[in-house]
C-alpha cells in the first residue's frame, strides 16, 4: 500500500523547515501546497522543503514548486529544496532545471545554513551542491 504524503514543519527563527515524507500525487497536492503555502506569509520567513523522504511526485508537485519559489521570490523571501542524492525524484528536478531556479542541496544542514547566512534567491552566489 503506497503512503500519502505528510508533512512536518519546524521553526528555526525565521526559517521554516518543511519536512515531506510519502507519495505526492493528485489526490493530496492540493493538501501538501496549502501546508507549504501557508509557511510563506509569515512574515520574514524562508523556507526549506525537504523532499527526501518523498518517494513519488507528479508533474503537480513539480508546478507547485516552481510556483511556490516564485511566489516566495516576490515577497523577497528565500526558498531552498533538499533532496538526498538518493532521492528518486532528485534526478527529474535536477534535469528540468529547478536548480537554476532555486538551490537543491543534498543535506538539510547545508540548506539551513545558508539561509541562516543570508544568501541570494535563485542560486545566485548560493552554494548549492546540486548534480
Amino acid at each position: 500500500m503506497n503512503t500519502l504524503a505528510t508533512v512536518e514543519i519546524q521553526r528555526h527563527g525565521d526559517i521554516s523547515l518543511a519536512q515531506v515524507r510519502g507519495e505526492i500525487d493528485t489526490s493530496n497536492v492540493r493538501e501538501i501546497a496549502a501546508v507549504l503555502e501557508a509557511e510563506g506569509p509569515r512574515a520574514g520567513a524562508s523556507l526549506v522543503v525537504d523532499l527526501s523522504s518523498v518517494t513519488y511526485l507528479n508533474s503537480a508537485t513539480v508546478k507547485l514548486l516552481f510556483e511556490l519559489a516564485e511566489a516566495l521570490r516576490g515577497r523577497q523571501q528565500q526558498l531552498r529544496l533538499v533532496m538526498n542524492e538518493t532521492a528518486p525524484m532528485r534526478g527529474l528536478l535536477l534535469m528540468l532545471g529547478f536548480d537554476r531556479v532555486v538551490p537543491v542541496h543534498t543535506r538539510l544542514e547545508d540548506a539551513l545554513a545558508e539561509m541562516q547566512a543570508g544568501a541570494t534567491v535563485g542560486g545566485e552566489g548560493g552554494d548549492a551542491d546540486a548534480d
